[in-house]
């Protein structure tokens, strides 16, 4: 992919381009780096703004925009960056929290990030380009092409910034497999930005070609240069492209996103020749595009803005890091001695506390009551769907599922946590003491529990960390499963739980009754 970038940076000459490929293949370094020593927030960064920074290079460096840099510059890096910040902001809240659960993209997801969004971000890639298109300093194919592509690069850096702008409260790490993490960024970094900026480029091209171009040029190339059927095709690119981002497997993505931006590249260069052969016949209407710099100068310059963007990050991180949580209490350590005289709760007057609520009922005769905060996502003999939400965005989804005792309550707890979705880059067990589940329990029977950390993957980036805290427990012919998932953040010692949103959760789970199971 990288030796095939040239046709986004036209006016460069043969050794020139070799600098531009050296900068991005260092950039695609660094991301393996970072992913390699676990410090994935650094590495996301470092993805979203490579290609970027190669097109504020190509801007700087050559002299073919040199009477009007800024507009140059306002109408495409600005345009892109402003409106892809506003998307990233938006797409943090489209994602269907249910969809964890379920192992596979719903339809919301399917609809909202899978088409809507990158619909979004390609018609505002176009709209600021478009805005030169009146401009008579701007009257050749090439500009066009340079337009779109840089506008269509940055828009999706930024947005996909903003849309993890969580990970900068978490700290340097964040939850994840640093091979399925390698892969992620590299599309997010390399191929999806190729995609778009090629794809943006040859529909930005193919207006110059039917406006701008001469007469007699305006149909040389037949439909790839009709601006409806361009747009048309740049939209279906990357549609399919965020589509095989949220049903494919990561390194699977990989490939299919770099197959689709090597088709957008293969296209844009029949766009560019004809665009070069215009400018070789202006006949000296226009000079020929130079370069200010050598080829290290650029290395350099890239260098020095990486290093510049990561450390701000390493910066922003530092100062939105929350503190450390502490346990209330030590594992297998009682926090203080009851006060005399407390009775102990038991079960039948604990279940007299919760008879209002509605009902669910299991095959095997387990029952389980909830109230009006919780909204029913499924509901079946074999299983129950819960989900609450906060202000904020917070959000807690609980499934029980219900189980022959065949099935023991730790190859139950197991199971689900190998069988955990795509829709996350590798599940990990949090190892936190503070996290620690000190006495699992299912309707007053002991079970066993186990708390994991995982980092959403959804189009257009990984989009945040989740907590997920698992319980199972046996009781005569039935083995209970429940599974939670939160997007809360651990609360630092001044909290009663780490997690005070799973405390809503036992109390639902203290209303769980065996039944005649």
């Amino acid at each position: 992919m990288a030796a095939g970038i040239s046709p986004l940076f036209p006016h460069l000459p043969r050794a020139d381009l070799r600098s531009f490929r050296l900068a991005l293949g260092a950039g695609v370094a660094l991301v393996v780096v970072l992913c390699l020593l676990r410090l994935y927030p650094l590495a996301l960064v470092a993805a979203a703004v490579a290609v970027p920074l190669l097109f504020l290079l190509y801007l700087w460096d050559v002299d073919v925009y040199e009477e009007e840099p800024w507009t140059v510059l306002a109408f495409t890096v600005a345009w892109g960056a402003l409106f892809g910040a506003g998307l990233g902001y938006a797409a943090r809240r489209l994602p269907s929290e249910v969809a964890l659960l379920r192992g596979s993209p719903d339809t919301h997801n399917l609809v909202w990030l899978g088409i809507v969004l990158p619909l979004a971000a390609y018609v505002l890639s176009l709209a600021g380009p478009l805005l030169l298109l009146p401009y008579r300093n701007f009257n050749d194919v090439m500009d066009g092409v340079t337009f779109g592509a840089s506008s269509a690069a940055t828009l999706l850096a930024a947005e996909a910034i903003v849309n993890s702008a969580d990970f900068l409260h978490l700290g340097f790490r964040a939850a994840g497999d640093r091979w399925l993490w390698i892969a992620r960024l590299l599309t997010l970094g390399v191929t999806m930005p190729v995609l778009a900026a090629g794809a943006g480029a040859a529909a930005c091209g193919a207006f110059w070609l039917r406006f701008r171009a001469p007469v007699r040029d305006r149909g040389a190339l037949g439909l790839l240069g009709s601006p409806l059927a361009a747009t048309a095709a740049g939209a279906a690119l990357l549609v399919g492209a965020s589509v095989a981002e949220l049903y494919l497997k990561q390194w699977i993505t990989l490939l299919v996103t770099a197959a689709l931006g090597a088709a957008a590249l293969v296209w844009l260069r029949r766009l560019i020749a004809l665009g070069l052969r215009e400018e070789a016949a202006e006949a000296g209407a226009r000079a020929e595009a130079t370069t200010r710099h050598g080829g290290a100068a650029k290395v350099a310059a890239f260098a020095a803005l990486a290093a510049a963007t990561l450390g701000l990050t390493s910066l922003a991180i530092v100062l939105a890091r929350p503190p450390a949580a502490r346990p209330p209490c030590r594992p297998g350590v009682p926090c203080a001695v009851p006060p005399p005289g407390t009775p102990v709760a038991a079960p039948h007057v604990v279940a007299g506390e919760f008879r209002s609520g509605k009902t669910w009922t299991s095959g095997r005769g387990l029952s389980l009551r909830y109230g009006d905060t919780w909204d029913v996502v499924k509901s079946s003999a074999s299983g129950l769907v819960l989900q609450a939400s906060g202000s904020g965005g917070l959000f807690v989804v609980v499934a029980v599922s219900v189980a022959p005792a065949s099935l023991t309550p730790a190859d139950a707890l197991s199971s689900e946590v190998d069988s955990q979705p795509d829709g996350f880059l590798g599940v990990q067990r949090d190892t936190s003491s503070a996290h620690v589940v000190l006495s699992p329990e299912l309707g007053f029977v002991h079970g066993v529990a186990g708390m994991y950390s995982a980092t959403v993957d959804s189009p257009p980036s990984p989009g945040g960390k989740v907590e997920l805290a698992f319980e199972a427990a046996s009781h005569a012919s039935a083995t209970v499963l429940v599974e939670a998932i939160t997007n809360e953040t651990a609360h630092g010692t001044s909290a009663s739980s780490p997690f005070p949103v799973l405390e809503a959760v036992d109390e639902l789970l203290t209303t769980l009754s065996w039944g005649g199971s």
